[in-house]
């Protein structure tokens, strides 16, 4: 986001990912959401808990990608008809909501096991609660933080730390 507002001109960096809607990089923006979205909303989970967390996950995160933040001023979004302050709640909302889900997906979903575990699956499962907390944590700083310009790396701390949980649970790395 931050590199296709570049190459428009625009060197500073936004107050938040979602700050980018309302600028060149808002079609990679709702893209990459409703890519991530429709990915977790067709994900066949191991069980129903899963499949309920991944299903919540990716309509939040569509939610996010539709409902663009609040700007202070009247944009083109899909609903227009509501009150852009309306869209902004709902897109904090939703975003709350996805965010969290990924830390419930990463501590609780990702370290279930059978009886017996191995050794990588025991460190991996310290990875992921280690993640989970680092997402909860930074989500709970987001709401005192929300109008500074850490908001922006703390957003993007969430994503790399549930990133770097699934790509362990794609067993990348330490593989049994």
């Amino acid at each position: 986001l931050i590199m296709g507002s570049w190459t428009a001109g625009i060197v500073s960096i936004g107050p938040s990912l979602s700050d980018y809607y309302h600028t060149f990089s808002r079609d990679i923006f709702v893209g990459v959401l409703v890519v991530i979205g429709v990915f977790l909303v067709t994900y066949k989970g191991y069980d129903k808990w899963d499949k309920v967390i991944t299903l919540s996950s990716g309509i939040f995160m569509i939610c996010i990608a539709v409902f663009p933040c609040f700007n202070g001023e009247r944009t083109n979004y899909l609903f227009q008809f509501l009150n852009p302050r309306v869209t902004g709640y709902i897109h904090d909302t939703s975003a709350a909501f996805a965010f969290s889900l990924l830390g419930v997906m990463s501590f609780f979903q990702f370290t279930k096991a059978g009886a017996l575990m191995s050794v990588n699956k025991k460190r991996r499962n310290i990875i992921y609660r280690v993640c989970g907390i680092i997402i909860w944590l930074t989500v709970l700083l987001m709401i005192f933080l929300n109008s500074t310009p850490l908001f922006i790396w703390l957003e993007s701390l969430v994503l790399w730390a549930f990133a770097f949980s699934w790509l362990i649970k794609g067993q990348a790395l330490l593989k049994d």
